[in-house]
């Protein structure tokens, strides 16, 4: 059994599954996952105050060095990361950031510089999320602990699947492509099987057993049904901190990366809010209500 199995366990989501039309009873948390926990809103707190935006300035399919990239240069290069294709057309090409071979040693000491250096640095609420709980494990553990774990290996940074962080269960609404789909079905979620990436639809899941279940640091996505398609906050990254608290990155009229759900979902909301719209006033919480839905809940794992 890996250190933090018992912060993000497996077995405990399939007990769940099992008794899913039953009120969920979460278990007494253990030394090790309070420890967790208080390191990722310590984390959290450390992280608000980086840019948003992209690291990987205004390349396109070329690694060469960009005046508008924005990360250290001192410990990482970047590297392509996804592909999207249609047949044999790109569609777009993503970046992500790799430790540079002669640092690979020392993972510790080059996330430790991110805090140092923050301010060089521009990146989404994906790759944020992610930096707070790379940064709590590393806490947590200790830097001699976790060089040991991730140490002399390749060490990513990128919007999904940053090392140090498995993917685990995904749920959402299965195939689902507009906001009245979704409303149609009143919030009910379908586990996602990674290796077929097929919904398992002889179970369905409220938002309410997912929030029953939830550990501090899964990943909810939030969508903003007005936000045009690839605009910076169509979609919310933001991490569960229990008690209707999450952690989210980006918004610049705000002096916190903590949020209720309701200030959460009125500040992606915002961006495409008008109170004129359809010719009659409209307030932010009823915009928001009506556009901005909760589409997907990861449970990422430790990858111990």
């Amino acid at each position: 059994m890996g250190v933090l199995d018992e912060i993000y366990p497996e077995t405990e989501l399939q007990n769940f599954v099992s008794e899913q039309q039953q009120q969920f009873k979460p278990s007494k948390k253990s030394k090790l996952r309070r420890r967790f926990e208080k390191e990722l809103v310590q984390s959290v707190m450390d992280l608000c105050a980086m840019n948003f935006g992209s690291f990987w300035g205004e390349r396109d399919k070329e690694l060469v060095d960009d005046p508008k990239d924005a990360y250290d240069k001192d410990y990482w290069e970047v590297t392509p990361q996804i592909e999207y294709s249609n047949g044999n057309q790109n569609v777009a090409t993503w970046y992500g950031l790799s430790l540079k071979a002669n640092k690979r040693h020392d993972p510790a000491l080059a996330i430790n510089a991110i805090l140092q250096k923050k301010d060089i640095w521009k990146i989404d609420c994906a790759i944020w999320s992610q930096l707070c709980l790379i940064l709590a494990q590393l806490r947590m553990l200790g830097n001699k602990k976790f060089n040991k774990i991730y140490g002399n290996k390749l060490f990513l940074i990128r919007q999904h699947g940053a090392s140090a962080i498995e993917r685990g269960s995904i749920f959402d609404h299965g195939q689902k492509f507009s906001l009245q789909d979704i409303k149609i079905e009143d919030d009910i979620f379908y586990r996602l099987r990674p290796s077929a990436k097929i919904h398992d639809t002889s179970t369905v899941y409220t938002t309410k057993q997912i929030k029953a279940f939830a550990k501090n640091g899964y990943r909810f996505t939030f969508r903003n049904w007005d936000a045009s398609p690839g605009e910076d906050f169509q979609y919310e990254n933001a991490l569960w901190l229990g008690k209707d608290q999450y952690a989210a990155f980006g918004f610049k009229d705000e002096n916190t990366c903590v949020y209720t759900e309701r200030e959460l979902k009125n500040a992606l909301a915002n961006i495409t809010y008008s109170s004129g719209m359809s010719g009659e006033q409209e307030t932010l919480n009823a915009y928001a209500d009506r556009v901005v839905t909760l589409v997907q809940v990861e449970f990422l794992n430790a990858s111990l």
